[in-house]
């Protein structure tokens, strides 16, 4: 094989083994897509609860001592009257918590 044929062969064979943009682009879609993680309030453990934006230990031992001492959580507002919650943690939060 000359070098013109051994050039053309290993172009064609990067055409033919790589992805379209079309498949590119759905690669990287299904690859940006994010599995959102649900934190059910009433019976989150401490490490669930650190998963949640803004929340480390000190405040997710404060969420179950809440629980704890005043029942489940009798909707997600009522997170803010643990101390140190406030409303930008529970905006941020929101479409991630479940009573």
């Amino acid at each position: 094989m000359n070098k013109l044929s051994a050039v053309a062969f290993a172009v064609f064979l990067s055409c033919v083994s790589s992805p379209s943009i079309a498949e590119q682009s759905t690669k990287a879609d299904t690859e940006s897509v994010q599995v959102i993680q649900v934190v059910h309030l009433n019976n989150a453990d401490e490490q669930a609860l650190i998963s949640l934006k803004g929340i480390g230990r000190k405040k997710a031992l404060a969420i179950i001592s809440h629980r704890e001492e005043h029942g489940n959580f009798k909707s997600l507002n009522a997170l803010l009257d643990v101390k140190g919650i406030g409303k930008y943690i529970l905006v941020e939060n929101k479409e991630r918590l479940k009573l």
